[in-house]
């Protein structure tokens, strides 16, 4: 292989640079890696557009790589990673806390228990609640959710 070959990547080569970066990415999971795959890419449609000029690939490379590697995590931060501010991916107790549910049993002294979903939770309360009452979550402290009445049992 001469050199003027090497200088001369055809598109598809710049296309398995890009899978190879990708690989490595998925094996990172740095999204640090993405970028010089989505430039490599870019030289492929360089390579592919202007096959007689010799160095255009590799200088839409070379840029697209400084370039992404710089303003690409700035865009994945504020558009992929937690966009709205939701973090309550995995915390369970915060995303209780709204749900509804009924009480299981009366509640005695703020104390009882409510079905949330398929399962039954200890429950406090600072108002009285009977069996089959309608309750929404408040607060969650450890096993033990707050709840508050939104609606009495139903009567058959």
């Amino acid at each position: 292989m001469d050199a003027h070959s090497f200088v001369n990547l055809a598109p598809w080569h710049w296309l398995v640079v890009a899978l190879a970066f990708l690989a490595a990415e998925l094996m990172t999971g740095s999204t640090f890696l993405l970028w010089p795959a989505a430039a490599a890419v870019l030289a492929a449609l360089a390579a592919w557009l202007l096959p007689d000029a010799s160095a255009a690939d590799w200088v839409a490379f070379g840029a697209a790589s400084i370039v992404l590697t710089l303003m690409g995590p700035r865009y994945v931060r504020g558009r992929w990673l937690n966009p709205r501010g939701d973090d309550t991916l995995n915390d369970r107790a915060r995303e209780m806390v709204g749900a509804t549910g009924e009480a299981a049993d009366a509640f005695v002294n703020g104390l009882g228990a409510v079905k949330l979903g398929d399962t039954v939770w200890r429950a406090t309360a600072s108002e009285t609640i009977a069996a089959g009452d309608r309750v929404e979550v408040v607060s969650v402290s450890g096993a033990t959710v707050a709840v508050r009445r939104i609606a009495p049992a139903r009567q058959a």
